[in-house]
């Protein structure tokens, strides 16, 4: 990122117990000044042949950007649209939020990315507010679609949600 912010994808395993679950690993370093908006949303996508797929909004008004990789292959997006395509009551804040999502990269040179996701299960919180309305912070759990340059693989991953 233009700030340092660094995003490192690795194989690891995680131990519960006596129990070993390997997988893959996001190493996500996200930088913000001390005066800046609070870091935003960010999605974590593996899928077949490799890929992986990371969408962030920095915060504030900032557009989402995103970075993906099948095998060596590296793929940039500088400015990606996400839009809610479906969503349910919250009724603990009081507003709604996103079950599905439709997610598409804007005038890429890397070659066009069309995600399709939809929630496989989430964690939501209302945080402390002032008014009636009050901010979310989530984790869903995704899965979906990715059209990369025209070819079309199933995917799977985190979508880190924020509501202020």
């Amino acid at each position: 990122g233009n700030r340092g912010e660094t995003f490192r994808v690795h194989q690891g395993a995680a131990l519960f117990g006596d129990q070993r679950v390997e997988g893959i690993v996001l190493d996500m370093n996200r930088a913000r000044l001390r005066e800046g908006p609070e870091p935003g949303e960010w999605m974590f996508l593996t899928g077949p042949r490799r890929l992986v797929i990371v969408v962030e909004s920095p915060g504030g008004s900032s557009p989402y950007t995103g970075w993906g990789r099948i095998g060596e292959e590296d793929f940039r997006w500088p400015e990606v649209l996400v839009e809610w395509s479906s969503v349910r009551s919250f009724e603990e804040a009081r507003r709604d939020v996103p079950v599905e999502w439709e997610i598409r990269s804007l005038g890429s040179l890397d070659g066009g990315l069309e995600l399709t996701l939809a929630s496989a299960g989430m964690e939501l919180r209302a945080e402390e507010g002032a008014g009636p309305i009050l901010p979310v912070n989530g984790l869903y759990q995704v899965t979906g679609w990715a059209v990369l340059d025209g070819d079309s693989l199933e995917v799977q991953g985190l979508v880190r949600h924020v509501q202020r």
